[in-house]
């Protein structure tokens, strides 16, 4: 797998993180203020949701878009705290011409924050967030 950095991916992904924050503060009254400590407060939010979705059969369309949603804000703060306090860059790991987005460590690690993201949703804690930060941040 390789990594390629794309300066757009940055931008777009700063400013869905930004969103992320508002939302969280407006639904879970949580504060997230891209400390890495925050990323346990992430943690929390992301329980909550596991905790309160609906059984399967009941996820409609509407559900699906929510999760999506989900997944790709959390993704973008989880990243942007890596970026910003553990010098990450976002890009593209593209592995068989696909490409995902992603990112890349200060120690050359590729890292796929959204897709983290999507295995806490669907998981539940065994693919918790804040051990997943503290282990790439170490």
């Amino acid at each position: 797998m390789e990594f390629v950095e794309e300066a757009g991916v940055a931008t777009a992904s700063a400013k869905v993180a930004a969103s992320w924050v508002s939302v969280v503060m407006n639904e879970f009254g949580v504060e997230l203020d891209y400390s890495d400590e925050s990323i346990r407060d992430l943690e929390r939010v992301a329980e909550t949701l596991f905790r309160t979705m609906p059984p399967a059969e009941q996820r409609d369309d509407d559900f699906q878009l929510a999760c999506r949603q989900f997944t790709d804000q959390t993704g973008a703060y989880l990243g942007e705290v890596m970026r910003r306090s553990h010098g990450a860059r976002w890009g593209y790991a593209v592995e068989a011409n696909a490409k995902t987005l992603g990112m890349l460590t200060a120690r050359g690690t590729i890292v796929l924050p959204i897709i983290r993201a999507q295995k806490r949703l669907t998981n539940g804690k065994e693919d918790d967030i804040w051990s997943y930060f503290k282990t790439l941040s170490e």
